[in-house]
């Protein structure tokens, strides 16, 4: 296991992880059950500790099958562990909570809604909306590059627009942790690398703690500062490793950088040994 201190910088300043506060998310020796179509146990997950701090962006990558996704469900407020405790802010979870946004693979935009108003229905279903969240939907959409199509309706933009408002509409309930579970995997090559960069600038801006699933590699270590292995089923981790290439990042930079390489060999290193020992 690779540990070592993160760099944050972006410009003379940084986001900042903050030691000082509970956790924004930890997972404490959690294991989940399921019974299996035969009647079975199926173990998804099997004792699994980690915490993400406040102000962290923690990248969980794993076969699949691993769990990742029923992490995140519990990370939620969705699951609950058939043994242990998932927290938040230092509080036990017992459903989901005010100030936890989710962003999934589909935008699930609502195709009879523009996109603006997608962006709004968190706040319409939690109360009136008023000017100044649509003054913020409208910002959000501006620093998405979004600001011409607001008034535009899902099937009149491609899936990386689409995807961009999924994630302003995470954003416009300011949550101070962000879950993302394979927000970028139905997306093209060239389209996911850009959203991995705005995403990244998006996080820069604002520093609030993120739980990233995907099944790359190479965009867990593009932007995170730390990356999780899990095994295959029962999911364990089995890896822990510090990112500590400097921000702002760019696929260019990364891809000459023989720090990345060597993240990289690490990660496929401890999948196959995964691998092997199951």
């Amino acid at each position: 296991m690779t540990v070592a201190t993160v760099d944050h910088t972006v410009n003379g300043a940084a986001p900042g992880i903050d030691d000082r506060r509970p956790p924004a998310l930890n997972f404490r020796r959690v294991t989940r059950y399921f019974e299996g179509p035969d009647g079975s146990e199926v173990v998804a997950l099997q004792d699994v500790n980690l915490a993400v701090r406040v102000g962290e962006f923690v990248a969980i990558v794993g076969p699949s099958g691993c769990g990742k996704s029923t992490l995140l469900s519990m990370a939620a407020g969705l699951d609950a562990p058939t043994a242990g405790e998932v927290s938040v802010d230092g509080t036990p979870l017992t459903g989901p909570r005010r100030h936890v946004a989710n962003v999934f693979q589909n935008d699930h935009l609502l195709p009879w809604r523009t996109i603006i108003d997608n962006v709004l229905l968190p706040i319409e279903l939690k109360g009136r909306i008023e000017n100044k969240h649509r003054e913020k939907a409208a910002e959000l959409l501006r620093q998405v590059g979004l600001e011409r199509f607001q008034n535009s309706y899902p099937h009149q933009l491609s899936g990386g627009m689409r995807q961009r408002a999924s994630i302003t509409r995470a954003l416009i309930q300011d949550p101070n942790l962000l879950l993302m579970d394979e927000p970028f995997g139905a997306l093209d090559a060239l389209t996911r690398e850009q959203m991995i960069s705005d995403l990244q600038a998006l996080w820069l801006k604002r520093g609030n703690s993120v739980l990233f699933i995907t099944h790359g590699i190479e965009e867990a270590i593009f932007l995170a500062d730390r990356v999780i292995v899990m095994s295959p089923r029962p999911g364990r981790i089995v890896q822990t490793l510090e990112i500590t290439l400097p921000r702002p990042r760019t696929w260019a930079g990364l891809h000459n950088d023989p720090l990345f390489q060597e993240f990289m060999q690490i990660i496929r290193t401890s999948f196959e040994e995964s691998r092997s020992a199951g």
